[in-house]
């Protein structure tokens, strides 16, 4: 009964904060554009729930960069298990090393190392521990890093 109070509670209060806005992180359209301009595959692979994700993605006006998503109930195990990650590269139809996953936190590089897709962190609140670091092909402090790190690959 606790629990479901609790889920509960922690439900309405993601609602509230949904809508209310879900403030993009600094360089997110300029990526996207990027990927999109250069002819990336862009695939979301995100543990939320296919209507939550789609409504913050829709108040920035960024879906339509997506071209498919992975949302948490498509795959049986969650971070830190690869799951998410590698049907994301299923839906690119590419192959795991072809790959890149941009994320924020362990558990996320643990699953794309997991997964043998090359990972790059860029972190949030709190950065990597050197265990996960080691894990990752760079740790970059904003999004827009990203664009000049491919620039530097190709």
């Amino acid at each position: 009964m606790i629990y479901d109070e609790a889920m509960n509670y922690l439900l309405t209060h993601e609602d509230y904060a949904i809508d209310r806005g879900v403030e993009l992180k600094n360089g997110v359209k300029d990526i996207l554009k990027y990927l999109k301009d250069n002819n990336y595959k862009i695939i979301l692979a995100t543990s939320s729930m296919k209507e939550r994700a789609l409504n913050a993605l829709k108040q920035h006006d960024i879906d339509q960069y997506f071209d498919d998503m992975v949302f948490g109930p498509e795959v049986q195990n969650a971070k830190p298990h690869p799951d998410i990650f590698l049907k994301a590269i299923e839906k690119a139809g590419v192959e795991v090393n072809e790959g890149l996953v941009l994320e924020d936190s362990e558990s996320g590089i643990q699953a794309a190392y997991s997964g043998n897709i090359p990972v790059i962190c860029i972190p949030d609140m709190k950065g990597p521990s050197q265990h996960f670091k080691d894990m990752t092909v760079a740790v970059l402090p904003s999004l827009l890093n990203v664009m000049d790190y491919l620039e530097n690959q190709r």
